[in-house]
């Protein structure tokens, strides 16, 4: 046969083992390759069997080692098998999703619907079948999808945090809104009544934090939901919590509302025309409203808001709560660099423009129109321009803002620079987070020298001297805890901080503006459009916004 077989009646078929053989005589088939056996299965009536390629080159060696033994045994080769279609699985590593493919059949007979259901009750997949996608796997191709999901876990649902709605208007939502007339015209002039809220009226509803539904991989193990925080509802001065519904914050006063960290109170309010020489300095422990203006160098005080319908102009306000002026706050600069008009709040301060005025907030700073050469400091965000307006400039002057500054056109160019500081408060976690670093690198030498001493004394029969190095020892672990603990808070707090103090720009970015955000700082010497500025990794991001903009560009401060 010159050692290739040809004659199909060498082939034997094993129903029992369905496998497919050939006796081979090593005398005459010494010299056969892995190829003629290939071609001899594929002329055979057997094409369609799943060769055995990987038991071929060890039979075809031990054919070859008995010829060279004068061997004329026959040799029986495995040459094929019939293989069953199967169903490939594959489970996410999550154990949520379960995809299937159809494997064809080798000579035996297709995957069926209850291969698949074994091989689940196998794998323990008890949730989340896809009955749809299980049936079209079956269906004749090419209507059969190639890889279907075929079960799905159910991800959990995390509760709502409480919320708090307020249900009465605030000063500065009232202010800068002029009232329509009859005839569906605006009067500029009417800047309506003041907000006066009576014993008894429904001031602010909380709505209560939800559990959230749990939920489940596909072998049933429930995922628990992480439930919503609550937020607690504090009644404030002139405020209580109804008796009939414990989330529901009533006034226990007439008086103006006020907007509080955890609700509301209710201040008496103090109506005035005018502050000037002839009223005198104001100090009122409730709130003040004042229907005309704060002329130079008067002084109001307020336990609760602050709110004027005319200008303050050179004069200082201070309030318990928000500050809320019609127009603006016109001041000058003293020599010594100080301004002369000043506004302070421990709530939100809103007005429609500022010159030479400094502005100090507990929470945001709200510039409707335009903030020229004044310093503005809020604990939380500063916003020059209102929302779909291109009104909005902030020019000279320093502003500084923890949680971001978001401006319509920011700088000039040409006149005084504008100093920008975002971010303050990463400077301070920075220092913490390198004392944390000193100290942790303290205490793991520390560690260290107290575990060489100990081993030192390893041998010792001194009892007393090797319990009190253990004693240290276990408490130099506990400190070493908590020093890792601090540095990765300090870490985590730095990060926070960088990614929620961005500088984002609406319409303009022009030169002469000196930026420190997050301790990182940068001076813009070009004009540019519409772009957030935001530092990562240590790094300031300026990204454009501007749909023709694609690029990131990346400084790093020198």
């Amino acid at each position: 046969m010159s050692g290739t077989p040809t004659d199909t009646e060498l082939l034997f078929w094993d129903a029992t083992t369905r496998q497919l053989y050939i006796d081979l005589t090593p005398a005459e088939h010494h010299s056969l390759d892995e190829a003629a056996l290939a071609k001899l299965l594929a002329d055979s009536n057997y094409a369609d069997l799943m060769p055995l390629t990987e038991q071929w080159t060890a039979a075809l060696s031990t054919l070859q080692q008995r010829n060279n033994a004068k061997s004329h045994e026959p040799y029986r080769l495995t040459l094929a098998e019939a293989q069953d279609g199967q169903c490939q699985l594959t489970l996410s590593d999550d154990q949520m999703q379960l995809h299937a493919q159809l494997i064809a059949p080798k000579g035996g007979r297709p995957a069926q619907l209850a291969d698949l259901l074994r091989q689940l009750q196998a794998m323990n997949i008890r949730h989340g079948l896809i009955r749809s996608n299980i049936a079209q796997l079956f269906l004749p191709p090419p209507a059969a999808p190639a890889r279907p999901l075929i079960a799905r876990g159910q991800a959990p649902i995390d509760g709502n945090d409480a919320q708090h709605q307020r249900l009465v208007p605030l000063a500065h939502e009232r202010l800068l809104q002029p009232q329509s007339k009859d005839d569906s015209r605006v009067d500029l002039r009417d800047l309506g009544e003041p907000i006066i809220v009576h014993q008894g009226q429904h001031l602010m509803r909380k709505q209560p934090a939800s559990a959230g539904q749990n939920g489940y991989d596909l072998h049933g193990k429930v995922l628990l939901a992480q439930p919503g925080q609550d937020l607690p509802l504090r009644p404030g001065n002139g405020t209580e919590l109804s008796v009939d519904d414990p989330d529901l914050l009533i006034a226990s006063q007439t008086g103006q509302p006020t907007a509080t960290e955890h609700g509301m109170s209710v201040e008496p309010l103090m109506t005035l025309a005018q502050v000037d020489t002839r009223s005198g300095h104001i100090r009122y422990e409730g709130s003040v409203l004042i229907t005309g203006s704060v002329t130079e160098g008067m002084q109001v005080s307020a336990g609760g808001d602050i709110t004027v319908y005319g200008l303050v102009e050179g004069g200082r306000l201070k309030a318990g709560g928000d500050i809320t002026i019609n127009q603006g706050a016109l001041g000058r600069q003293r020599p010594d660099g100080n301004l002369t008009c000043q506004l302070i709040a421990d709530g939100d301060i809103h007005l429609r423009y500022c010159q030479y005025a400094q502005l100090k907030a507990k929470r945001s700073i709200h510039i409707a129109h335009q903030c020229l050469h004044s310093h503005l400091h809020s604990e939380d965000q500063i916003h020059i321009g209102a929302e779909h307006s291109n009104k909005g400039d902030l020019i000279g002057g320093l502003t500084q803002a923890n949680k971001g500054l978001f401006v319509v056109t920011l700088g000039a160019r040409s006149g005084a620079e504008t100093q920008i500081k975002l971010g303050q408060s990463i400077t301070a976690i920075k220092r913490q987070l390198e004392q944390a670093q000193h100290t942790l690198t303290d205490r793991q030498a520390q560690h260290q020298r107290l575990i060489l001493k100990l081993n030192q004394h390893y041998s010792s029969k001194n009892a007393p001297i090797k319990a009190k190095l253990q004693c240290a020892i276990t408490q130099c672990e506990q400190q070493l805890q908590v020093s890792q603990q601090q540095q990765e808070h300090y870490a985590q707090q730095i990060a926070e901080n960088q990614k929620n103090a961005p500088l984002h720009i609406r319409l303009a970015l022009l030169p002469r503006v000196n930026i420190e955000l997050g301790g990182i700082k940068y001076t813009n010497q070009h004009e540019r459009g519409p772009s957030r500025l935001s530092v990562v990794d240590d790094k300031l991001h300026i990204v454009p916004l501007s749909e023709r903009a694609m690029a990131t560009t990346s400084i790093v401060a020198s």
